[in-house]
């Protein structure tokens, strides 16, 4: 399984590196011949400067990433220049059709609206641009921190894509490995929820 991280300029770095600590940790409890690989991806090799400042180079470009099972969108401060972007606008539509889920973290939403995945679902997003999701003919548009409607599973901001990352490593790899993710990085749950 290939579970592909979307990068861009000014992404926010904790909706790319939080669902990736969460995810790459459970690799550590796969069975050795499991192939699943968690990477980051983009339009090219370059580096990508974050909202904040970090710098991170993707693991693949576009041109180069091995066929996605499952994409995860962030959201930034860079998402209107993303939802504009021709690199992204050319491998998207290429890459949506063989997606066995889509995550979207914050304002990445918009980025799947723009590409019709949340047409007639319940989604959620970050607060200040929750009333943008109108423009994509969702269903409904929640104030849940973290929605799951089939195949697209939304979040409301950075630290509930964290609590998304969670969730999808559960669905993905069982209750037991999450719990072993969850020991490894300190998370502690609440009456099974985390946080």
């Amino acid at each position: 399984m290939n579970i592909g991280i979307l990068l861009f300029h000014e992404v926010n770095e904790l909706d790319v590196v939080g669902p990736f600590s969460v995810l790459n940790t459970a690799l550590r409890f796969l069975p050795e011949d499991d192939k699943t690989q968690v990477f980051t991806i983009a339009k090219s090799r370059n580096s990508v400067q974050t909202s904040n400042e970090m710098t991170i180079t993707p693991l693949y470009a576009f041109a180069s990433a091995p066929p996605l099972d499952v994409l995860i969108v962030p959201g930034g401060r860079g998402i209107d220049k993303a939802l504009r972007d021709k690199a992204i606008a050319n491998y998207l539509p290429l890459v949506i059709p063989k997606l066995k889920l889509t995550a979207s973290i914050s304002s990445g939403a918009l980025l799947l609206g723009h590409y019709g995945i949340i047409r007639g679902k319940t989604v959620t997003t970050h607060p200040e641009v929750m009333s943008r999701l109108e423009d994509y003919e969702i269903l409904r548009a929640s104030r849940d921190n973290v929605v799951y409607d089939d195949k697209v599973w939304t979040c409301s901001g950075s630290v509930s894509g964290i609590q998304l990352a969670f969730e999808l490593c559960k669905s993905l790899f069982g209750d037991g490995i999450t719990a072993k993710v969850a020991d490894v990085l300190n998370v502690q749950t609440l009456q099974g929820q985390l946080f």
